[in-house]
């Protein structure tokens, strides 16, 4: 990134042979920005799910919290 940045300016005007470079890093930001959307909306549907499952006598739900993840934890 760096050398992009070199190579660019502090315009950000880069030059024709940069452009693949450029358009590499908007397609991987772009792809990670959905990862992201994706993981966030699958947590919250999962959640839902979990938390308003019709109950049974052993229904057990939990937060686990760990170095560097948070989740949950249950049993149906």
């Amino acid at each position: 990134m760096d050398a992009l940045r070199t190579t660019c300016g502090p315009e950000g005007r880069c030059p024709e042979q940069a452009r693949g470079e450029v358009e590499a890093g908007r397609v991987a930001g772009h792809l990670a920005t959905a990862g992201f959307v994706a993981a966030g909306v699958g947590a919250a549907v999962g959640l839902t799910l979990l938390l308003t499952a019709e109950r049974r006598e052993r229904t057990k739900v939990g937060l686990v919290i760990g170095p560097g993840f948070v989740g949950v934890k249950g049993e149906l």
